[in-house]
């Protein structure tokens, strides 16, 4: 009943029934997972899956248990991690989550490859100041007095410093992300052709990336459905179970923030990292 509900409500869109929402939609069930960086733009990717396939989310960080260093299983393996995936698969859920799982999502893919990855990725500079904004009691906690600029310039430098606090690794995840884009199956999606025009990108680009995606997973979209998910996806409009920590997903923001310091600390610690997610360092 619940995910009845909730598919009604996203598709339930104003000015058209049901059935007009989902004509142009065919789908031979392509199994599927979803794996991004943080702050890359996570809840919209989860938005665009549910209106593109009707299938909820499962969000791995509130199913499995994390370890201290925030990254991989701590009590549950790899059996638990394929009992989960069947699981969902049977209730018409998908599993998305940050690169926290790694290594068992790795073993899954080996002994499971009709599985498709979704990698969803950002510029790491979009991604620090959004991180420094969503996270700004943690780090207050951990940082303790610093202003914004020693905020931010703390999450550049951050890389496998222990902290009291759970701290997104952005660093770390952009490391499993540039991996795991190498790989087969991939479909690879950037935060910055799915905003369109209200995020400072194209029109273009955004239906080329859902339809890139759409295609991946089997799934025919006619031209109205399109036209419904491009009005849709950009903002926090969600349904019940889509969360959303959406501040301001402008492409290129953290010009306004970034001072002379901080990019010659990005480019000297993350400029590889950020070429090799092929981004520029301009």
């Amino acid at each position: 009943m619940k995910q009845l509900l909730f598919t009604l409500l996203i598709f339930f869109l104003p000015g058209l029934s049901f059935s007009e929402q989902n004509k142009g939609i065919t789908s031979e069930s392509q199994k599927f997972y979803v794996l991004t960086i943080p702050k890359s733009g996570t809840h919209m990717v989860m938005k665009l899956i549910t209106l593109l396939t009707g299938k909820e989310a499962e969000m791995g960080w509130r199913n499995f248990a994390l370890n201290k260093e925030f990254c991989d299983l701590s009590h549950e393996g790899f059996t638990a991690v394929e009992n989960a995936f069947h699981q969902w698969e049977l209730s018409n859920r998908y599993f998305i989550s940050h690169f926290y799982f790694p290594h068992n999502c790795s073993k899954f893919s080996q002994k499971h490859p009709e599985y498709i990855k979704i990698i969803n990725i950002r510029d790491l500079r979009d991604a620090f100041i959004s991180q420094v904004f969503n996270q700004r009691g943690e780090l207050e906690k951990e940082c303790g007095s610093a202003d914004f600029n020693e905020q931010l310039m703390f999450v550049i430098n951050l890389g496998d410093k222990p902290t009291t606090e759970k701290i997104l690794r952005i660093e770390r995840q952009a490391k499993f992300a540039v991996e795991w884009i190498k790989r087969p199956n991939i479909i690879l999606s950037r935060f910055e052709d799915l905003v369109g025009e209200k995020g400072g990108g194209s029109l273009k680009a955004q239906e080329e990336q859902i339809l890139k995606i759409a295609n991946g997973l089997n799934i025919s979209l006619s031209k109205e459905k399109l036209e419904i998910i491009n009005q849709q996806l950009f903002g926090n409009k969600k349904g019940p179970s889509i969360e959303s920590t959406f501040r301001e997903g402008k492409i290129g923001y953290w010009k306004a923030y970034f001072n002379e310091t901080h990019e010659n600390a990005f480019k000297q610690r993350l400029g590889d990292l950020q070429l090799a997610l092929g981004y520029t360092l301009d």
